[in-house]
């Protein structure tokens, strides 16, 4: 599914568009989780992790949710974390280092402490 306005909720009633919604932000955490889990032990900025190649690699491992007992869950992950970190399909590095405050230079000032 691609966001904008072509997309339709196939769901008619209120309470079942609040679950689809529902069901899509869960997708969406899950995938942001897992795009986190695996830039985290190599050091990499997530960032650098485009969200479209694991939501494209989860869709083509998980054809039918029915297909998959829970044993094979762990073996998936690792197969999309390998694909998702390759370097090749990494984004460019961002200008800014990731170990930059977004704080400011005078974010400990005591001047800027509030009572």
């Amino acid at each position: 599914m691609h966001g904008g306005p072509e997309v339709v909720l196939r769901s008619k009633s209120p309470d079942m568009v609040r679950q689809e919604v529902y069901a899509l932000l869960c997708v969406y955490h899950a995938i942001r989780h897992l795009i986190a889990t695996a830039a985290e032990p190599t050091g990499m900025d997530p960032d650098r992790i485009s969200f479209t190649r694991p939501l494209q690699a989860v869709r083509r491992l998980v054809s039918d949710e029915a297909a998959l007992p829970p044993c094979a869950l762990a073996d998936l992950v690792d197969d999309v974390i390998h694909e998702i970190t390759d370097p090749r399909h990494l984004l460019p590095a961002a200008c800014v280092p990731a170990s930059a405050s977004n704080a400011g230079p005078d974010a400990d000032s005591p001047d800027n402490a509030t009572e």
